[in-house]
């Protein structure tokens, strides 16, 4: 029985990570961060969030490849393959201190400094869904890295306020920015 009990923790266990640190890019004092969630959710203050640097967004959203589809796939939020989403997606965009936020690495310790921003301990096991544990989302078009990730409480995101944008509104006017015509707009 304790055989069987361990071969099966053996097999339950996540792999071993081990990540590239050098290519996390470091970030200034304060940065302009984004987190993109279905229309209607909320979380409580205490509650960490996943967001990306704003800058980061729109490089993406301004690409060739933009649409409300392969951005949640990029940001490790929604299975490669599947069609355009039925549910409706938002932006909301914060402006933070470097301090606020910290680096999902799974094999970096909490307390250490990554590219000058810290380490995560928000409670969570690794695996954390949506991320390759290294510091960036998890592409699932393509199983590689995404974008650069980073985890911050609500609490601390929103004390200087916020702003909120749909998603395809966002995209659409990122690709208007870039100088492409608006036909192509998100799809």
């Amino acid at each position: 029985m304790v055989l069987i009990a361990t071969a099966w923790a053996a097999l339950a266990a996540p792999p071993e990570v081990t990540c590239s640190h050098d290519q996390l890019p470091p970030i200034g004092d304060s940065l302009s961060v984004a987190w993109v969630s279905p229309m209607g959710k909320r979380v409580g203050g205490a509650t960490w969030v996943s967001v990306v640097a704003t800058s980061d967004l729109t490089t993406f959203a301004r690409g060739e490849d933009a649409s409300i589809k392969r951005l949640l796939e990029v940001l490790g939020l929604r299975a490669a393959g599947r069609k355009r989403p039925a549910r409706k997606y938002k932006v909301v965009v914060f402006d933070v201190a470097r301090d606020t936020l910290c680096r999902p690495v799974a094999d970096a310790a909490f307390g250490s400094t990554l590219a000058g921003v810290g380490v995560c301990d928000d409670g969570r096991p690794h695996p954390r869904k949506g991320t390759d544990d290294c510091g960036f989302t998890l592409d699932t078009a393509t199983a590689g890295a995404g974008l650069p990730v980073f985890r911050a409480r609500w609490s601390d995101l929103a004390q200087h306020g916020f702003c909120v944008l749909p998603a395809d509104r966002y995209l659409l006017r990122q690709l208007r920015r870039s100088g492409r015509p608006a036909a192509e707009g998100p799809r």
